[in-house]
């Protein structure tokens, strides 16, 4: 039982690094938790710092320290809902179904997005919820 969604921050051109976020209860909030720390504006192209700041959007400050509930990998975790996946280095952020995801649970390297946006784009979702 739970809600569980996952966050993959890719970190280079070669999509080889890849930073997966689970949340087990999350549900839809991988979606406004990206939104939201791109909505601060800060460290767009610095994968340590952004992905650090995606972090902190998705995992509450509650749930800091507790022993299950989120989790960070380099592969998908458990998952049932769209995967939210933030390019940095396309400066991109687009929506996949786990079916989407390899075997070796990472993004393809070679994935095209059917529709994507600009971390611009998705930051406004935030502030424009009838959006979302």
């Amino acid at each position: 039982m739970g809600d569980r969604s996952n966050i993959a921050i890719i970190q280079s051109k070669s999509n080889n690094d890849q930073v997966w976020f689970y949340g087990h209860w999350a549900g839809e909030s991988n979606k406004s938790a990206v939104q939201s720390a791109l909505a601060r504006n800060q460290r767009w192209t610095d994968t340590s710092y952004l992905t650090r700041i995606i972090w902190d959007e998705f995992c509450p400050s509650e749930d800091h320290g507790s022993e299950t509930g989120f989790g960070i990998s380099c592969t998908i975790q458990d998952n049932e809902r769209k995967i939210v996946v933030v390019d940095i280095p396309r400066q991109i952020v687009f929506e996949i179904d786990e079916d989407q995801v390899t075997a070796g649970g990472k993004v393809p390297s070679n994935f095209v997005p059917s529709e994507s946006w600009s971390f611009e784009e998705y930051a406004a979702k935030a502030q424009s919820p009838a959006r979302a």
